[in-house]
């Protein structure tokens, strides 16, 4: 009777690993920290609204473009080419919440998609410290399976666009995922998924 308990017992721990451990090995946790200079970061298009219940609320619709040159984080083993954020904020004196998209855009066209939450806090002179965090919800081509958080912080100015002055100030960035791996699954495979700069 022992050796059948002890057969039983080997047998369910391989029928266990047989199933958990390729899921175990296929997901590669990778991440990337880096800043973006205010010089590559632009409002396209910007909405605002007075909501018109107390001074200085206002609801806002806003497009900003991130564009990222030779010296690009690398994300999977390819650089980052831009980063599109489309998003609506809600603000009373430019304090308070804010929901974005981000399309990330890498230089073979693949892409990845983020949804994240901001709050923002004004420093009384038209510029405000915000502080972001969401989910990678997905992306295109080997970036499909991706699946991670982002957090952000940094000052922005809201009212660039509207005085002539298109620029924002620089922001911390940081992404932490899991992409899953190439079926050969070598070491320079491994490296080439490796989000570093």
């Amino acid at each position: 009777m022992p050796k059948l308990k002890r057969a039983l017992c080997w047998l369910w721990l391989y029928s266990l690993l047989t199933i958990v451990a390729p899921v175990a090995m296929a997901q590669q946790k990778q991440h990337v920290s880096y800043n973006t200079p205010a010089t590559q970061t632009t409002y396209t298009q910007q909405h605002i609204i007075d909501v018109g219940d107390i001074p200085g609320h206002q609801a806002r619709l806003f497009e900003i473009r991130r564009t990222y040159g030779n010296d690009a984080p690398m994300i999977n083993g390819l650089k980052l080419k831009e980063q599109w954020t489309r998003g609506m904020s809600d603000y009373i004196d430019n304090n308070g919440p804010a929901l974005i998209y981000n399309v990330w855009i890498l230089e073979n066209g693949e892409k990845f998609f983020v949804r994240t939450s901001l709050v923002a806090q004004s420093s009384g002179d038209g510029k405000l410290t915000n502080m972001t965090s969401g989910v990678i919800t997905g992306g295109t081509g080997s970036l499909a399976r991706m699946r991670g958080i982002i957090s952000s912080h940094g000052p922005s100015e809201p009212k660039a666009s509207i005085t002539g002055r298109k620029r924002m100030a620089a922001t911390r960035r940081r992404i932490m995922g899991s992409l899953p791996s190439s079926p050969q699954g070598s070491a320079a495979s491994a490296a080439e998924r490796r989000f570093d700069r």
